[in-house]
């Protein structure tokens, strides 16, 4: 079982190759990061996305969809799964796409799945790491991310007892789960 777990051997399963694993060690290492992190703005409004803009989008981030669509001249989402929603890129698209991006906006899921490396190296625009499993770790900052936008738990029992009970992202929310990002300037000074 997970309980009684020591906290770095939980973390060590974020260099696992097994989801679930790297889920559980990228929960463990945020909860030991993010001090730093500031209550979030609009992540449009701090990326400061325009009406000229090409926006790449990787793993669909539904809320930030019709937005983005309404504000940027164009939106591209490179999903794995493209039954999720019509227009959709295959991820690999990301490798011919993302270059041109003058925004690119990343699912923190990309740290689970490996490839999040391989997308900043392929990325040329201002770029945001968006999702509640985002590492809220400045050193990121420094590693061609201009912001993280993700989520902590004041409350921590409440949260695994969410998750426990099958909760996901919206039930966490609802019961605690806050907002919160770090940019650049906010390590810069």
């Amino acid at each position: 079982t997970l309980g009684g777990m020591p906290a770095w051997k939980l973390a060590q399963g974020l260099a696992s190759s097994d989801p679930l694993a790297s889920s559980l060690g990228l929960a463990t290492v945020n909860a030991a990061l993010g001090e730093e992190a500031q209550p979030s703005p609009d992540p449009l409004e701090a990326l400061g996305v325009s009406e000229d803009e090409v926006v790449g989008m990787v793993g669909y981030i539904g809320p930030l969809v019709g937005p983005l669509r309404r504000r940027a001249r164009e939106l591209l989402i490179f999903e794995r799964n493209l039954a999720r929603a019509p227009g959709l890129l295959p991820d690999w698209a990301a490798e011919l796409e993302l270059p041109r991006c003058d925004v690119v906006v990343l699912s923190g899921t990309t740290f689970i799945n490996k490839t999040v490396d391989r997308l900043l190296s392929l990325s040329r625009g201002r770029v945001a790491v968006i999702g509640p499993s985002t590492p809220m770790w400045p050193g990121l900052l420094e590693c061609g991310v201009d912001w993280l936008f993700g989520a902590k738990a004041p409350d921590p029992a409440r949260a695994l007892q969410v998750i426990a009970e099958g909760g996901g992202t919206r039930a966490l929310y609802r019961h605690g789960l806050v907002k919160v990002a770090l940019g650049r300037e906010d390590v810069d000074h």
